[in-house]
């Protein structure tokens, strides 16, 4: 029993030891990861010390070359050596390389020895400065080439190792293929002013076991036309890279300071990269992958890009402006992603195939949702970053009072996403504000947007809700394409160049509490048989009516105009535009009539395409830069007695019929009045030139209040004018309130009050017959009572 005691307690003792022990190494490990850590960013600072020395003496020498080991041996012979280990290398040393019409400068063939080729420079232009094919054991040191296709071109080698060589102004500096066990460190790829361009310092394909340790990268530029990366390492499996890219141009330099794609198991660490033009580091379908402890700023975009990678780890990362770029077509999976990660000095929070978030971050860098459901994002602000926050894979996302400032591509950036709310947020910057591919429900709430491009944009998204958001954006308000059901409420657009663009939306839904710059808007679809008195307005636009007429609309200084599309029958009367960009665009349309109108200072007066049956009358021209009127692929248009003075360009018609312009007063113009290509039975007569234009001389205008034989002309259309006689031609304007929805002035339609009469005949039909029904019943009973007596 006592022996059996002490048997536990040293089992529990040795445990214990062993635990001890590997406490111990793992503590150790952490330590000097920390070590090696502090002594490559010390080697880092210094490196350019320990990089290419100026060869002082070279002999010049023919080009080299040699196939197999005995040309090696016979070559290197009266040396001393027989290359059959590193300690009896063969040496080639201090050679100054002539070009004599010669491809290589070196050419090595199928060797195996060892051998050792330094102080060697190749000044002149050679295709290949050296080539190594199908070789092993080498080792270079000390080379400087200049120009030329390819610095260093390897295929099939193994046991390479380069070091301290300087590689200047070639297309290649380094190209390896199908290699293994290649070391190269401490060299120098870079630019001597002389404008060619060093295309790719370093390509390696299919290869394995590479390593790139403290290598600078100096003052590299992309061409005109294609790409320029630092490194591009494309199916290598085990590569380690750690060296420096610094470019002294902040424009046109290489793209990319390292790409890798295919392959797995890199590891990339304590890079230090400035001034790329788009990325630092790309993956692309790699796995099994560390970066660490970099510091990469880059000029425009990503500092680190992600294209269907697996299983990387990212810590102490110092990045700049977008920080880390998912693909959003090829999303990276199973990121380890922590926040020792920095962007522009604030870290970096990713959270993958989770759920239940509730938190509010406070100031961070970036913001990375990937596979997220049913979670919260408040109260958390991210300042300068391309691409502020990313989204992909998610369902039942709400962000609630986030602040984002100077992102200047993307202020949140969507894809593939299932219920989304956004919610009192405030974007100010450059581009995209909400960006969201493939989505179903979005819900914009309450937000401040300020860009100078789109402010909400979606692409492929279903049942889209925008409300009492506050949007000033340079180019676009919001933008939909292809999109089902979006609806728009009491929005204001500020100083938008366009409130809205939709192309292949059903259900779209703008109404008057949407406004511009304060002004209502009014957008309708499917409305029919109604007349209007419309008032000042910041856009007028119709899709798919018909039988409508409008008086007295007056678009405000900078509108959109008057936008029908699929419309028929339909006549404005009394109208004025202000300075807009186009006072009209009609599109598919017939039968569309307007009259007695003023449109002043409008960079273009109008433009009708596919349209028909037109007729502008009595409306005055005044000032245009670009064309009055531009008519593409129309017929039987009327244009008399107006007024066109001091245009640019005057009415150009292509591919048209039947275009009668008539009666009309035209001057101060600085082209001709009218162009015409491909238009038959043109008619143009009677028009004057003059510099003053007087509507009432072309005497009293009649206007038919009826003029699609609607029949419902029995009430005054609100502009205090009699229309079933002749109207004065001065334009008169409702100021009653247009913050809400404008009510139709015409009577009950007659087929209404058929069927109104029809069914008061059938009600009273029916109680009729009901009230014989008991009488007759009654009396029955009565007749029944009497007998029974």
């Amino acid at each position: 029993m006592q022996s059996m005691k002490w048997k536990t307690i040293r089992q529990k003792k040795t445990l214990y030891l062993i635990r001890v022990f590997f406490v111990a190494i793992f503590i150790l490990g952490v330590g000097s990861s920390l070590l090696y850590n502090d002594s490559m960013n010390m080697a880092s600072k210094s490196q350019t010390e320990l990089l290419f020395n100026e060869i002082q003496s070279a002999v010049e020498h023919s080009p080299i070359y040699i196939n197999g080991d005995a040309e090696l041996d016979a070559f290197c012979s009266g040396n001393g050596t027989t290359g059959l280990s590193w300690a009896t290398a063969h040496v080639i040393d201090g050679y100054e390389l002539n070009r004599t019409d010669e491809t290589y400068g070196v050419w090595l063939n199928q060797t195996t020895r060892h051998v050792i080729i330094k102080n060697v420079q190749m000044i002149p232009q050679f295709s290949y400065a050296m080539a190594l094919i199908n070789g092993s054991n080498i080792k270079i040191q000390n080379m400087y080439t200049n120009e030329g296709a390819y610095s260093i071109f390897m295929e099939g080698c193994e046991n390479i190792t380069i070091t301290n060589s300087n590689f200047e102004n070639t297309g290649y500096g380094i190209y390896m293929e199908q290699s293994q066990n290649v070391t190269i460190s401490r060299c120098r790829f870079g630019f001597d002013g002389s404008g060619i361009v060093m295309t790719k310092p370093l390509y390696v394909l299919n290869s394995a076991n590479i390593t790139v340790d403290l290598c600078e990268f100096d003052d590299l530029y992309k061409p005109n036309s294609g790409d320029c990366y630092c490194s591009v390492i494309d199916s290598v499996d085990f590569a380690m890279f750690n060296s420096t890219m610094q470019s002294s141009q902040s424009m046109n330099s290489a793209p990319a300071f390292l790409q890798i794609s295919g392959g797995s198991h890199s590891q990339v660490t304590n890079n230090s990269v400035s001034n790329t033009e788009e990325w630092g580091l790309r993956f692309l379908d790699h796995s099994d992958f560390l970066v660490l402890n970099n510091v990469i700023d880059v000029t425009d975009d990503d500092s680190i890009y992600l294209s269907g990678c697996h299983n990387g780890y990212f810590a102490h990362n110092n990045l700049s402006n977008e920080g880390i770029l998912f693909h959003d077509t090829a999303v990276s999976e199973n990121m380890t992603i922590d926040t020792t990660n920095l962007v522009n000095d604030q870290p970096l929070y990713y959270y993958e195939n989770t759920s239940q978030i509730d938190e509010s971050l406070g100031e961070i860098g970036q913001l990375i949702l990937n596979h997220v459901n049913n979670s919260q994002i408040s109260e958390t602000q991210i300042g300068e970053n391309a691409r502020a926050i990313q989204m992909f894979g998610c369902e039942n996302i709400t962000f609630d009072q986030l602040n984002l400032t100077d992102f200047h591509n993307f202020g949140i950036y969507s894809n593939y996403i299932n219920n989304f709310t956004c919610t009192n947020l405030t974007l100010d910057g450059i581009g995209y504000g909400i960006y969201s591919y493939e989505i179903d429900t979005l819900h914009v709430e309450g937000c401040n947007i300020t860009t100078t491009g789109t402010a909400i944009y979606t692409r492929n998204a279903q049942d889209v809700f925008i409300d009492n958001n506050e949007l000033r954006a340079n180019s676009r308000g919001v933008n939909f394409q292809a999109a089902d059901t979006v609806i728009l409420t009491n929005n204001a657009f500020i100083d938008c160049s366009y409130e809205y663009n939709y192309y292949d939306v059903t259900n779209f839904s703008l109404d008057d509490s949407n406004t511009r710059n304060g002004i209502p808007m009014f957008y309708r679809t499917d409305l029919f048989n109604q007349t209007y008195n419309i008032g000042p307005k910041s856009e007028f636009h119709l899709v798919n009516c018909r039988n409508l007429i409008i008086y007295n609309l007056e678009l405000i200084i900078g509108s959109n105009g008057i936008i029908l599309r699929n419309c028929t029958n339909i006549q404005f009367v009394n109208f004025t535009i202000t300075e807009s960009e186009y006072a009209f665009v009609f599109s598919d349309c017939e039968n569309v009539f307007m009259i007695n109108g003023t449109l002043t200072n409008c960079d273009s007066g109008g433009e009708l395409e596919n349209c028909n049956n037109t007729l502008i009358q009595r409306t005055f021209f005044n000032g245009s830069t670009d064309y009055l009127i531009s008519l593409y692929d129309c017929y039987d248009l009327n244009f008399t007695e107006n007024g066109f003075l001091n245009f640019s360009y005057g009415i150009y018609a292509d591919t048209c019929f039947n275009v009668s312009i008539v009666d009309n007063i035209y001057g101060n113009n600085d082209s001709v009045f009218i162009e015409s290509e491909d238009v038959s039975n043109l008619v143009v007569e009677d028009n004057l030139e003059d510099d003053e234009y007087d509507r009432d001389s072309f005497g009293p205008l009649y206007i038919d209040p009826d003029p699609f034989g609607k029949k419902d002309n029995s009430q005054d259309p609100g502009d205090g004018t009699d229309t079933s006689t002749s109207t004065s031609t001065n334009t008169t304007t409702d100021t009653t309130d247009t913050n809400t929805d404008p009510q139709p002035t015409s009577g009950l339609d007659p087929l209404v009050i058929i069927l109104i009469i029809a069914g008061s005949v059938l009600i009273i039909g029916s109680v009729i017959f009901l009230l014989l029904k008991n009488d007759v019943i009654q009396t029955s009973n009565n007749q029944n009572s009497t007998q029974h007596k």
